[in-house]
């Protein structure tokens, strides 16, 4: 959605929100390892197998617990990766922002705005028995959620000037900066399943393993840039941005880093 409105010929709102989901059941894992099916298929197996014997990936009398190929030591049966060994993804992508303008005289504009980005992502993975990835030598399968959240919101107030005084154009910005960053992931797994084919927490062999991470950061900032034109001869233009930042020490987490500039074309007077 994009939507702007002119309140009065001096005040204007507008904003946009954009959402975007996505979801499969299942992510092929394209890596160096028995866990990818481009892995067991072209590098393993040889031009003169059937892909069609493939197809029946479970042995007789042990369907759920015991895959059928040819190799049993670091390869899968493709079939049963692409319909047993499945790793789905879903995730939540929301963006947007919203603006106040506000334009008293043409030569100045006042601005208030804010802006989110922000997601969500659940990726499971279901092992089902006989899968036998490096470090799961046992194969009897394994569970696993990995949970992922980020919130950034940026909320910022300006305002911009332009005049012409005679030969002389002012232009110059200067702003206030809130920064706002939150970021959580959760990674939860069994260890080895008891009753194969129940992707479950509670179904795990072992005692469920589960790790955690979070992040946060608030900056805090002010800036400033001024050009100055001196008619054909000279452009003279600085800027300043100060920065405190929640992430470094206290007492030495501000930083100020401005800039000075002149140029002039001389071809356009001489």
């Amino acid at each position: 959605m994009n939507t702007s409105y002119n309140l009065s010929n001096k005040f204007k709102v507008e904003g946009t929100l954009n959402y975007n989901h996505q979801f499969t059941p299942n992510i092929p894992d394209v890596v160096y390892g028995p866990n990818s099916v481009i892995y067991s298929m072209t590098l393993w197996t040889g031009a003169d197998w059937n892909i069609d014997d493939m197809r029946d990936y479970w042995q007789p009398g042990k369907a759920g617990v015991q895959s059928k190929f040819a190799e049993y030591k670091r390869y899968h049966n493709p079939y049963f990766m692409s319909y047993e060994w499945l790793r789905g993804h879903y995730k939540n992508d929301v963006t947007g922002y919203a603006a106040l303008t506000y334009k008293p005289i043409a030569d100045f504009e006042a601005v208030l705005r804010t802006n989110i980005t922000s997601y969500n992502v659940l990726r499971d993975e279901k092992m089902p028995y006989s899968a036998h990835p490096y470090g799961r030598e046992l194969a009897r399968g394994d569970y696993r959620e990995d949970v992922r959240e980020l919130f950034d919101n940026n909320i910022e107030a300006l305002g911009k000037y332009n005049h012409k005084f005679g030969n002389i154009v002012v232009d110059a910005i200067a702003g206030l900066n809130a920064r706002n960053f939150n970021y959580r992931s959760s990674f939860t797994t069994t260890d080895y399943l008891n009753v194969p084919g129940l992707y479950s927490f509670s179904n795990s062999l072992n005692v469920v393993r589960a790790y955690n991470y979070s992040s946060k950061m608030l900056v805090l900032s002010g800036y400033y840039t001024i050009g100055v034109e001196l008619g054909k001869y000279l452009n003279l233009t600085t800027t300043g941005r100060v920065d405190k930042s929640s992430t470094l020490r206290p007492g030495k987490n501000s930083y100020f880093y401005p800039s000075v500039s002149a140029a002039s074309v001389i071809s356009d007077y001489v």
